[in-house]
């Protein structure tokens, strides 16, 4: 007998919504007792909020890419370098945003954390080359990589100013935010 599809969507509905259960608790006790109290009793708000239901109720995968992203931002804090750069990779060929972690992850040079998602992310995509190349041209035109070119070569290094002029702005938005 095969499951019907309200069943599956059922199993979907909550199973997203354990990720994102399981993620906030992680934070919240990696935050300490008093930030991590003050986000558990947020966490309803986020819960209620319509965009979190209809995320889960259309069975869009953003919120649990977000959550693990979370997740492996905590284990890299947790010096569990293998298990974050896995999570990571994961969520970031699941979506590209949280590739912008990685930036973070070299910005505070965090070597080993960036290793492991690179080179995990590159096992579990296999980005072909057209892919890379699309994605490398997005950094290059948001000016945090630099190109040089030697034949049919090319070589990207990150442009270390603008990459600190990015972790200057988000430093400034975090002290705001959390004043």
């Amino acid at each position: 007998m095969t499951p019907s599809f309200t069943d599956m969507r059922m199993l979907w509905y909550g199973l997203n919504g354990a990720v994102l259960l399981v993620a906030g608790f992680v934070v919240a006790f990696f935050l300490g007792p008093h930030d991590g109290t003050r986000a558990l009793l947020l966490s309803p708000l986020v819960w209620l909020a319509v965009p979190t239901l209809n995320t889960l109720q259309k069975g869009n995968v953003q919120a649990v890419v977000i959550a693990a992203s979370m997740l492996a931002m905590v284990l890299f804090e947790r010096r569990r370098f293998a298990a974050g750069g896995a999570v990571l990779a994961f969520a970031t060929v699941s979506k590209l945003y949280p590739g912008l972690l990685v930036l973070y992850l070299l910005v505070r040079r965090q070597w080993r954390a960036a290793a492991w998602t690179v080179g995990l992310g590159a096992a579990f995509s296999a980005l072909s080359k057209s892919a890379t190349s699309q994605h490398l041209r997005v950094l290059r035109e948001a000016g945090l990589v630099r190109v040089r070119s030697e034949g049919n070569l090319r070589y990207y290094r990150a442009d270390l100013h603008r990459v600190a002029e990015v972790r200057r702005a988000l430093d400034s938005f975090w002290a705001a935010v959390d004043s």
